[in-house]
């Protein structure tokens, strides 16, 4: 289900406009991939139902009862539950605690120190009647306390949402901390009345620099009063869209029609502060009409390290031509800013124009850290030879440190040993300091092969006074390359001699400059017919008997004679 904040000005029977608060189903949202650390302890308990639920991430709550008794006070009692942490929480650290409360009440203090402005417009009873207390202890010392009897007021304590729409209690001690005390209680007023809180967990995160999205939002204002929410229709509409990861929902931060200066901000918390290499993007857009008026130079963009604020800027000042184009056309602009400093939240403030007769609005889809950038190639579709046999490590790109995976997203990643494989899509993600790339290199991976080349004979017979060589060997195909292995092995000459009795191993060059990765074997014999023998190696003739060639003595048959010991003429 999603919790949908909404100012809607209604004009009913002339009454003055209200604001409605509209609840309507929570889309599902997980923070599993954040690490957290839960609160696994319950030190202490009174009138609580289920409390082991407040220290199991089981999504189940444990229920925290306060009742106002009878006439008189008679009976009443408050709920009290205090939960500990393993070890020792470090002082500025924020605990968030997942609440259920009165809605009207939360989405009240959701507005920050806008809380009991908004409370009255809503006609909700003051905060005292039904509140909760909630601490931070280290042992038996309380170090921070907060009542939702006062609207939060700075960032120690807030009350903030996450993308599915549900509450937290926000607490950031200045001291050392390892429990959270938290008290329901139903003033004596509501006599009779049975109140609860529900506390799901307690946790915080750890130093996990690689998470980069925004966890929680909250909004706040200045100048704001019950009339100019009520006749200009100022407020944050939707501010869990900022966070949701949908391209297409956003929140409105509006200031509606008002003739004095006042402003709106909307607040995203990240999980860390990140390190001052880091960037920030904001996705927005706003009626053309009012960036002619100049809203631009009204919007500010600011980041904070906890309290302190690190970095700020006017839009209009860090807008390109081509983003002042999208804004101006009605379309949205994504804006990069570059802190330098480290920080752990963003906000965006509208600030108003005066003497606009326009409702001053501005929404807001996306609010992130940039993190690193995929990975590039100088080809994202790359052919191999199979003979090669290529390895995830042969992938081409141009920078360092990429992990492979067999997924746009999610996923298995590729050890680089393993071989790559034909028609697949590898996808890259680079990694920087330690955090991978959300986005993801997809290459397209060809592997090429040549036919193993044939002969007419594969066992060759040749003489050893032909002095064969490999280049002699009998192929069907051209470019031939012969090695003296089945695989790897040394490639020949084509003027090395055969040798007799040696295989020979040919691989084909194919068109595309593979060779092929199965060779054809062929076995050699080198045949040599022994020397022919005579009686007589000095034979004398009479001139005479005019002897020829064929008078020569040589005890075998079919003898030819040459000219030289070794090649000349017969």
């Amino acid at each position: 289900m999603k919790k949908i904040l909404r100012f809607e000005a209604l004009k009913q029977y002339g009454k003055l406009n209200i604001i409605l608060f509209l609840t309507c189903i929570l889309t599902s949202h997980s923070l599993i991939s954040q690490n957290k650390i839960l609160a696994n302890e319950v030190t202490f308990e009174s009138h609580v139902d289920n409390s082991e639920n407040a220290i199991l991430d089981n999504g189940l709550s444990a229920s925290v009862n306060s009742y106002g008794g009878l006439i008189g006070g008679v009976g009443a009692y408050d709920g009290e539950l205090e939960i500990k942490f393993a070890s020792t929480v470090p002082a500025n650290t924020t605990t968030y605690v997942k609440i259920d409360f009165d809605p009207d009440v939360l989405n009240s203090l959701l507005g920050g120190s806008l809380g009991t402005v908004l409370a009255d417009i809503l006609g909700t009873v003051i905060f005292g009647n039904h509140y909760f207390n909630i601490e931070a202890r280290n042992g038996n010392t309380t170090v921070a306390s907060y009542s939702t009897i006062i609207p939060p007021y700075n960032h120690r304590f807030r009350i903030v949402q996450d993308a599915g729409g549900d509450f937290y209690v926000a607490l950031t001690p200045a001291s050392d901390y390892d429990r959270i005390y938290i008290q329901d209680n139903t003033d004596a007023l509501l006599f009779g009345d049975l109140n609860k809180t529900e506390v799901y967990q307690a946790f915080y995160f750890d130093d996990n620099q690689c998470n980069i999205d925004p966890l929680f939002t909250d909004y706040d204002g200045d100048g704001i009063t019950v009339d100019i929410i009520e006749l200009g229709g100022a407020g944050v509409e939707n501010p869990e869209n900022v966070i949701d990861g949908d391209d297409n929902t956003y929140s409105e931060i509006s200031l509606g029609i008002i003739g004095v200066i006042a402003s709106m901000e909307q607040n995203v918390y990240f999980p860390s502060p990140y390190t001052p290499t880091d960037e920030f993007s904001v996705t927005l857009r706003t009626d053309p009409t009012l960036v002619t008026l100049g809203l631009l130079n009204n919007v500010t963009v600011s980041a904070y390290n906890g309290p302190t604020e690190v970095y700020s800027t006017d839009l209009f000042s860090v807008l390109n031509i081509d983003l002042l184009t999208l804004l101006q056309n009605g379309e949205r602009a994504t804006v990069i800013f570059s802190p330098n400093a480290s920080f752990d939240r963003v906000t965006v403030r509208l600030t108003s124009l005066l003497n606009v007769n326009l409702a001053q609005t501005l929404d807001v889809y996306d609010i992130s850290v940039v993190g690193p950038s995929a990975p590039t190639t100088n080809d994202d579709t790359q052919e191999f030879c199979a003979v090669e046999e290529p390895t995830v490590a042969d992938l081409q790109v141009n920078e360092s440190n990429v992990i492979w995976y067999d997924a746009p997203t999610g996923g298995n990643p590729y050890d680089p040993t393993d071989l790559l494989v034909d028609n697949t899509i590898y996808y890259g993600a680079q990694v920087v300091n330690g955090c991978e790339s959300e986005e993801r290199l997809a290459v397209s991976v060809t592997i090429n092969d040549t036919p193993t080349p044939t002969t007419d004979d594969d066992t060759q017979e040749f003489c050893a006074v032909d002095e064969p060589t490999v280049a002699d060997l009998q192929v069907n195909e051209p470019n031939i390359i012969w090695y003296d292995a089945p695989t790897g092995g040394n490639p020949y000459d084509p003027a090395d001699a055969l040798v007799d009795g040696n295989i020979y191993y040919a691989a084909e060059v194919g068109a595309n400059g593979c060779e092929s990765s199965v060779r054809l074997a062929v076995t050699v014999t080198i045949n040599d017919t022994p020397t022919p023998t005579t009686d007589d190696d000095t034979q004398e003739f009479c001139a005479v008997d005019e002897p020829t060639v064929a008078d020569l003595q040589v005890n075998e048959p079919n003898i030819i004679w040459y000219d030289a010991p070794t090649g000349g003429n017969p």
